[in-house]
């Protein structure tokens, strides 16, 4: 049962990246970026930002502090694509999302590492 059902995850995760690819193949341009923008600012800074200042109020390791405020920041991913294509939505635009917001994550990633991630480095022994 167990291994039947991680099979079938790992075969939907599988099929989501081929979905993304063949959806980025067909990207166009850049023209929907103004439209995303905000979604894609939200995603990558006000989240970390509002997950930063939530986590000290739970008793947790600083490991796991930062491991949340790192998700909270990671880029749109799968299911916003699979949405898109189960409503009709703006598939360009939502593939425009996934593309901005994993390049914005170049440069938010060490920002978030150097904000937050020196005591959790510290505790790990870096």
């Amino acid at each position: 049962g167990d291994r039947l059902l991680a099979g079938f995850a790992w075969g939907v995760v599988g099929l989501s990246l081929i979905l993304i690819g063949m959806r980025l193949s067909q990207l166009r341009g850049w023209h929907h970026l103004t439209t995303v923008a905000p979604a894609i600012a939200i995603k990558l800074l006000v989240l970390p930002v509002v997950v930063a200042l939530l986590v000290p109020w739970f008793d947790l390791s600083p490991n796991i502090e930062l491991a949340l405020i790192l998700q909270a920041g990671m880029p749109c991913a799968f299911s916003t694509l699979i949405l898109a294509e189960e409503y009709a939505l703006d598939r360009e635009a939502t593939v425009t999302a996934i593309a901005g917001s994993s390049f914005a994550l170049l440069l938010t990633l060490p920002l978030w590492i150097s904000l937050w991630g020196q005591e959790a480095m510290a505790g790990a022994g870096f």
